[in-house]
């Protein structure tokens, strides 16, 4: 997660009620959610993790939610995707800059 965002936790009791809403409906438009998707994610104050017993060859979506919580130049650090038994096997994205006013 870049330095300046913070996770929102949608399962909080404290969080806003419209916010969640609008999780859940960007959740049901995963593809796979179900059948070959992520089962389990877990947000800490600096990254969010997601994981999968199971991947069908393709592109997969992942929907969660950042607060901006201070202004600048921000590195996006790559996201990095491996087996958890065979973390010979892995990808991972490049790194970019991210702005917010």
């Amino acid at each position: 997660m870049p330095a300046g965002f913070v996770p929102v936790q949608v399962f909080f009791e404290t969080e806003s009620q419209e916010i969640k809403e609008k999780y859940w409906t960007e959740r049901q438009k995963e593809k796979g959610y179900f059948w070959g998707g992520f089962q389990h994610r877990e947000i800490y104050d600096d990254k969010v993790l997601f994981f999968a017993q199971h991947l069908f060859p393709g592109e997969h979506t992942l929907i969660y939610f950042v607060r901006a919580a201070t202004s600048g130049k921000f590195l996006v650090p790559s996201t990095k995707v491996e087996e958890m038994y065979s973390p010979e096997i892995f990808g991972s994205t490049p790194q970019n800059y991210i702005f917010i006013e």
